[in-house]
């Protein structure tokens, strides 16, 4: 069995902040409220700030970008493959 280490979390860090920058114009607060609309907690959206900058993901949060986001539509191999620029990623 062959073993390679993929650097996941940053790619995945890459990925949405991308996603961040070309439909939300980078702007945190419109990406929190398209994720999160029921959410009006200040403190909640500077966590959220947080998490993103250092990269924590769970679950719940990508199950939320998949069923909100362009991240969605893009399958898992496509996702991950560090050979796809995040320009092509949603073509």
């Amino acid at each position: 069995m062959s073993e390679f280490d993929l650097p996941t979390d940053e790619i995945l860090k890459r990925r949405i902040r991308y996603l961040l920058m070309t439909e939300y114009d980078g702007n945190v607060s419109k990406f929190f409220r398209h994720v999160y609309p029921n959410e009006t907690d200040f403190s909640g959206m500077k966590r959220f700030e947080f998490y993103l900058k250092r990269g924590q993901y769970n679950h719940n949060f990508f199950r939320l970008l998949a069923e909100k986001t362009k991240l969605g539509q893009v399958t898992l191999a496509r996702l991950f493959d560090v050979n796809i620029n995040n320009e092509d990623l949603f073509k």
